[in-house]
């Protein structure tokens, strides 16, 4: 601000339509005279988010915005700068050292609401911008409706523009429930569903067997999917009603020990606190809710059934000596268990 002014007569070019300029020359030096002064404004260049919508990612327990696609850096083009100059650009202006994206239940500046975790359409706000290099101070960063997100103070300046020191930007985004897989429940903590066989392919909970989920991370846990460890204690699986053994399809019941393979039953899922988890989860696909019911497995196992085996006459079981060391036969209606021979 209020800089010298000098004007090079030199540069001056006449035109003429009558072909006599050559006749004129411009001195410049009345002007210059007058010591005259001027004011070089800051550049404003605007910000651009991109994607500004679509900001999305499956439920993980905080607020942060995740994916390198949707981080700004000064090396892609996830915020971008119109309006500069020269070799200014965002590679080497954007200082991106500070810049954080939040999930928040507002959408602006002038609603910001609370930082979310939570499933849900949400406004995003990058905070955190700044500009860097030597040129900074030159130019004003604003956003696409002109709030000013940068800009340092000139000395003289008359401009009644607020110093920005560290703006936010806002964009849009949703956080899509985290599925938990039908098959990745875990019965008594071990996960397996066992019973002895009895011809039957039902089994109950009447031992009370606790029922949990495998966790983010878990072997056979699809990516994005499994309960957060920190939610583990906020809500609660039990069965309803009886359940079923079923072959390693899943689907077709069974009672026998060589093909059970999986444990089908409903449970019901319960908010164990006054926070409402559930409801940034499905279940099996389906959207959760506190009190609400769905079809699950386990690994399931039915195990032989111990026969005791008891000798008819287990006293008296004589005979003549005859140089082998079978047992006595018997008659047709009372055959013994001899050793050596096999019996019909």
């Amino acid at each position: 601000y209020d800089k010298p002014v000098y004007v090079d007569g030199t540069l001056v070019q006449f035109t003429s339509p009558t072909g006599d300029k050559e006749n004129y020359e411009f001195d410049a030096s009345a002007i210059n005279a007058l010591n005259l002064k001027g004011n070089i404004t800051q550049r404003k260049i605007t910000a651009t988010l991109n994607p500004a919508t679509g900001i999305n990612k499956v439920y993980d327990g905080d607020t942060d915005v995740k994916g390198a696609a949707y981080i700004p850096t000064a090396t892609n083009n996830v915020l971008t700068f119109a309006n500069t100059v020269g070799s200014d650009n965002v590679g080497n202006l954007l200082d991106d050292t500070d810049i954080k994206g939040k999930y928040r239940t507002g959408d602006s500046n002038a609603n910001p609401g609370t930082e979310t975790k939570n499933a849900g359409t949400h406004g995003v706000a990058y905070s955190g911008i700044k500009l860097k290099g030597a040129n900074k101070h030159n130019y004003k960063l604003v956003d696409g409706s002109g709030n000013i997100l940068y800009r340092e103070a000139v000395t003289g300046e008359t401009t009644t523009d607020a110093v920005v020191t560290s703006g936010t930007i806002w964009g849009k985004g949703e956080i899509k429930r985290r599925n938990i897989s039908a098959d990745t429940f875990l019965w008594n903590g071990i996960g397996t569903v066992s019973k002895v066989y009895d011809g039957t392919t039902e089994f109950d909970n009447a031992a009370n067997k606790t029922i949990t989920a495998k966790k983010k991370g878990d072997p056979g846990v699809n990516l994005n999917e499994g309960l957060i460890a920190g939610d583990a204690a906020k809500v609660k699986f039990e069965i309803a009603g009886k359940g079923e053994f079923r072959k390693s399809d899943g689907t077709t019941p069974t009672a026998n020990v060589a093909e059970a393979a999986k444990a089908a039953y409903k449970l019901t899922a319960t908010n164990t606190t006054s926070e409402d988890v559930l409801s940034n989860y499905k279940i099996g696909g389906v959207e959760a809710a506190s009190g609400g019911k769905y079809d699950v497995t386990s690994e399931g196992k039915i195990t032989p059934r111990v026969i005791d085996v008891q000798l008819l006459k287990a006293a008296g079981i004589d005979k003549t000596y005859d140089g082998t060391v079978d047992a006595v036969e018997g008659d047709d209606g009372h055959k013994y268990l001899t050793r050596g021979k096999t019996w019909v």
